[in-house]
């Protein structure tokens, strides 16, 4: 895709991109909703504009990740597609492999392992094994950069490892902290995907832990906190919205809208707040009970966390 976009004139090429890959990013809120108010709720996503500014990759990293949790009960071999698809942004795929394998889906993992090879493959083709040894051999480099150097300017991404380093800490200190937060994370939703949980909850906690357990993030990636934000209203539509709920999402909001204005770690903050209302759900559900709507097994899920 690549290739054929550098064909083109730069404007045009972008324009291309921004067209073709925004419907897959509406299509996969949309789906999530359920009803066409999904449509307005992507378009007024503050993010949309931060992407597509700079036309970045955000649609399409967001698209695949919500085809994926949208499609893995129904049609987990298509979510295996979207995750092998997803594999040009790895650091966001980081906790699919813990949360596929602690739910049992074996065929989205065999799917998502198939469509990488093939992918592999056919670059090879394409291009040569030469590109392959270019890029292994330039991430050395781009990590220094990047994580080391913070060429990338600290404030604009959007990480704990980020904030560390703009405190003043160390590299040490900040992969310290980094490394441990992104365990904490991925032990939490280990446990949440072995449960019984309502599967809502569990991918609004995928999509949110993704953003959080990565150093490198910026804010055109925090199109996929739309993906959260879209499971929780569709939750709080069947059973109803706990108190603040909405003024925390409609926050989170806000704050990736001034991202531009003050050129900190904002969206950081606004992924901590979605995620904060998830750990609430998943505490309201603990609360509830049996037999009630948001009641789902969840004797299950507190077996995990002890355990943990």
């Amino acid at each position: 895709m690549a290739t054929l976009l550098a064909a083109l004139p730069f404007v045009s090429a972008h324009v291309a991109w921004i067209v073709l890959t925004f419907p897959v990013y509406v299509s996969a809120v949309r789906a999530i909703i359920g009803q066409r108010a999904g449509i307005v709720l992507a378009c007024a996503f503050p993010g949309v504009l931060s992407n597509a500014v700079v036309g970045q990759n955000g649609f399409a990293t967001a698209g695949l990740i919500g085809g994926a949790l949208v499609l893995l009960e129904r049609s987990p071999m298509l979510a295996g597609c979207c995750i092998g698809l997803l594999t040009f942004k790895p650091h966001l795929g980081i906790l699919f492999p813990v949360v596929l394998a602690a739910g049992g889906h074996w065929r989205a993992m065999a799917s998502a392992a198939t469509v990488t090879a093939l992918l592999a493959l056919a670059s090879c083709v394409a291009f040569g094994v030469e590109s392959w040894h270019a890029f292994l051999q330039s991430l050395p480099a781009a990590s220094q950069a990047a994580l080391t150097q913070g060429r990338a300017d600290w404030a604009k991404l959007q990480s704990i490892f980020a904030v560390a380093r703009l405190a003043g800490g160390s590299v040490a200190l900040a992969w310290t902290l980094q490394l441990v937060f992104a365990s904490t994370v991925a032990i939490l939703l280990y446990a949440m995907w072995r449960s019984k949980i309502s599967s809502d909850l569990k991918a609004a906690g995928l999509a949110t832990g993704a953003l959080l357990v990565t150093p490198y993030l910026f804010v055109y990636d925090l199109l996929v906190l739309a993906l959260p934000m879209a499971f929780l209203i569709r939750i709080g539509g069947s059973v109803g919205f706990m108190r603040g709920e909405m003024l925390a999402i409609g926050f989170a909001s806000f704050l990736v809208l001034i991202f531009p204005l003050v050129t900190a770690p904002v969206g950081l903050a606004a992924t901590l707040l979605v995620a904060l209302v998830i750990a609430l759900r998943v505490h309201r559900a603990l609360a509830a009970p049996v037999g009630s709507p948001e009641y789902s097994g969840l004797p299950v899920l507190q077996h995990e966390l002890r355990g943990s």
